[in-house]
């Protein structure tokens, strides 16, 4: 019935009676402009890297009197995009924070405590579940997510509809918990450790982490984080609002002002290398660091112990590859430091074809620093301690 009112073209459905045509739009917003839409579909916004698409398409509804604009999507992880600005107009009308007639939202995801691993909470976020999609599919799935912190992620976006922190996730947020342990500041005091600096910029979240390597190839880490008390998040107040509130708990030290005070931070510096025996000091040679190494210099911390570390995946590879392995190995302590944990749920990793992998800041959602700070400071402890060297216990074996 339908086909014998259009006629059907390669890119678009016309009905002559009305002059009126369905047809796909391009992705570039530049070339859409003078659009005079009814209705507009938009399918998955959450790979929409800009709002400006969006944006072009409900301006183009202006001259209509019933316009209609859809957007059709799973949960994605940028919570700076057009996609999760859209959710949480939506939870706000919901929750009645809000009130707006004119749109209408549906979520179907999980509530907060649900366990993601318990197929009898699948179904909030699939109402068609055992009909159009099958229960033994999402449990193959399921159990490949279990084994795979990438493929939680996924399985969490795309069939449970759960925004996580970024793309893929590296580490297993439940190995990392495991292994917070106990850091006893006192205890740490007076011993051998390495250090990475990770000086994020001027007007965000800096970190420096210190690690101490113990018998039986285990290690502690002791981070430090500052911030400007005035300064504002690019990324939003939500996440500014979070930092404050450790800041107000001692978790980061706040500067004075709205750009970090690199002597105020390597005063710090000096003192910790006074409590501890800090061996080297790994930096980031091309970028803010290198001028706080001069600071610091100036303030007598020995130049032989600064270690520039180059940020590349040559560089990257072996410490990163250590880290993962000592977190699931439980082998590394790390006190359950809240601003970590959250740096450690932000991190994706870029891999090279020889299965290589670093950090990687352009791809995780947010903050990854203090991670950086301590795969620099493993780095260093790796090629300075013979902590996992069996030859360091029974020498060479003769044949």
């Amino acid at each position: 019935k339908l086909k014998s009112r259009v006629e059907v073209y390669k890119n678009s459905i016309v009905c002559p009676a009305n002059n009126s045509s369905f047809q796909p739009l391009s992705s570039d917003y530049n070339s859409l402009d003078g659009l005079n839409i009814h209705r507009g579909v938009i399918d998955e916004l959450h790979a929409h890297k800009t709002r400006d698409l969006y944006d072009v398409l409900l301006t183009a509804m202006g001259a209509r009197q019933h316009p209609l604009l859809a957007a059709i999507t799973t949960a994605g992880f940028d919570r700076s995009s057009i996609c999760w600005e859209q959710r949480e107009e939506v939870r706000n009308i919901i929750e009645g924070h809000k009130q707006n007639d004119a749109y209408f939202g549906f979520i179907a995801t999980t509530d907060a405590g649900d366990d993601w691993r318990d197929p009898a909470v699948w179904w909030k976020a699939n109402p068609n579940l055992g009909i159009s999609l099958k229960q033994d599919y999402l449990t193959d799935l399921c159990q490949t997510a279990k084994d795979s912190p990438a493929a939680e992620n996924n399985f969490r976006r795309k069939h449970l509809d759960e925004w996580t922190e970024q793309a893929v996730r590296w580490l297993s947020m439940s190995a990392w918990d495991a292994c917070a342990g106990e850091i006893d500041r006192e205890e740490l005091r007076g011993r051998q450790c390495w250090a990475g600096l990770d000086l994020a910029s001027t007007r965000d979240v800096n970190s420096l982490v210190l690690i101490f390597p113990f018998e039986g190839g285990r290690y502690k880490l002791l981070p430090f984080f500052w911030t400007p008390e005035d300064s504002k998040d690019e990324r939003g107040n939500n996440d500014r609002t979070q930092v404050m509130n450790w800041a107000a708990k001692r978790l980061i030290k706040t500067t004075e002002g709205n750009t970090v005070d690199y002597a105020a931070i390597a005063e710090d510096v000096m003192q910790l290398g006074a409590e501890f025996e800090i061996q080297q000091l790994a930096f980031d040679p091309w970028g803010p660091a290198a001028a706080f190494v001069q600071i610091l210099q100036s303030a007598g911390f020995p130049a032989e112990k600064l270690l520039s570390f180059r940020q590349n995946i040559s560089t990257f590879a072996a410490p990163t590859k250590e880290f993962e392995r000592l977190v699931l190995a439980g082998r590394i302590e790390h006190g359950g430091n809240p601003v970590l944990r959250w740096m450690a749920g932000n991190v994706s990793v870029k891999a090279d074809s020889g299965d290589n992998i670093k950090p990687d800041k352009s791809k995780s959602a947010d903050k990854i620093d203090g991670i950086v700070a301590s795969i620099m400071a493993l780095g260093l402890a790796m090629g300075n301690t013979d902590t996992d060297s069996v030859y360091s216990s029974r020498g060479l074996i003769t044949l």
